[in-house]
């Protein structure tokens, strides 16, 4: 009796930790929302977000309905690919527990991000951008759609359904004009079509042997390597269109800004540079992704943001709680960074 105890204690401990490590914690969990403080200190730092009673309060749920978005995204492909991810050795909480458990998990997510946004209110249109990309997120995975299986329309929708998420659906919230919300919205796009892109190219071998169709099994790895490679050209253009409308919109913080986010590039370019060239360093990330593209990924969506909110807090203390919260996350999500690993 002792040892079924023991085992069942193990088993519930061992629950736990997966749930923390995958969706929590973990690079695949909750951190994912950091790509929305790029896009909201953007949003921002113009008169339009800035001068709107409602922003500070309004970041709250806005943060927490990109969670629930995540969290939907995430479990519904997990489950979608259970039998997947257990020929291969993959192990995944939500594949663990009964499928109609699993299921009422994700829709309470889905429900929950919605209601954030009709409990506070949140612009007509927010709440139909958001509708818009939980449905994409759950076409990427789900039959009869599953366009993950359909080659580079499935990059194409997962990217747009990002962009939704993080830019799009916090920008018509707030409220933010027309450049800044086609920068922001145009930036997340091409970052997590390279995002994607480079996590197909690292699935290769399993989606291979399970027989979806991602773009990278279908093009072959070379073909893959080269529109990685030129994406990733857009997506850094993408990142220094939105680094000089900063600068243009900063006023007297201006030269602060692209000088912290100027060293932090540096840093962080060299970092990838001497990593990619080191066995004991090299990672994926250095392997597969520029230094340029790198650098930029981590100035513009890890560092800018900081700069951004810590200046607009001086302003607004209604915004400190918001920029002791990104600071944690971005730490977090970096210090995964320098330590990644395939999972």
């Amino acid at each position: 009796m002792s040892d079924v105890k023991l085992d069942l204690k193990f088993g519930r401990s061992h629950f736990l930790k997966q749930i923390g490590r995958q969706s929590i914690w973990g690079r695949r969990g909750l951190l994912k929302a950091n790509a929305v403080w790029l896009p909201l200190s953007v949003f921002l730092l113009t008169d339009s977000g800035r001068h709107d009673p409602r922003s500070p309060l309004s970041l709250i749920p806005i943060f927490l309905s990109a969670m629930g978005w995540i969290l939907v995204s995430i479990l519904t492909n997990d489950l979608s690919d259970s039998r997947i991810d257990r020929a291969s050795g993959k192990e995944r909480w939500i594949s663990s527990i009964p499928r109609a458990g699993a299921v009422g998990i994700i829709i309470i997510f889905l429900l929950g991000g919605l209601g954030l946004l009709l409990a506070f209110r949140s612009p007509e249109g927010a709440v139909w951008l958001y509708a818009a990309a939980i449905l994409l997120g759950l076409s990427y995975s789900l039959r009869p759609f599953h366009f993950k299986g359909h080659g580079i329309l499935g990059v194409f929708v997962y990217s747009l359904s990002c962009a939704l998420a993080y830019a799009l659906m916090p920008g018509a919230w707030l409220k933010a004009g027309w450049m800044a919300l086609s920068l922001a919205g145009t930036v997340v796009f091409l970052d997590k079509w390279v995002n994607l892109l480079f996590h197909q190219i690292i699935d290769h071998e399993a989606d291979s042997k399970g027989k979806i169709r991602t773009y990278a099994v279908r093009a072959g790895l070379d073909s893959a390597r080269r529109i990685l490679c030129g994406m990733e050209g857009l997506a850094s253009l993408g990142m220094l269109a939105v680094l000089a409308y900063v600068a243009v919109h900063s006023g007297e913080w201006r030269v602060v800004i692209l000088s912290v986010v100027g060293v932090s590039f540096a840093a962080a370019a060299a970092f990838a540079g001497l990593a990619s060239k080191r066995s004991k360093m090299r990672t994926a990330l250095v392997s597969e992704l520029s230094w340029v593209y790198l650098g930029l990924t981590f100035a513009v969506f890890r560092v800018l943001p900081l700069v951004l909110l810590w200046t607009l807090a001086l302003e607004s203390k209604a915004l400190w709680w918001a920029l002791g919260a990104a600071r944690v996350m971005l730490a977090a999500e970096s210090w995964q960074s320098l330590r990644y690993r395939y999972e």
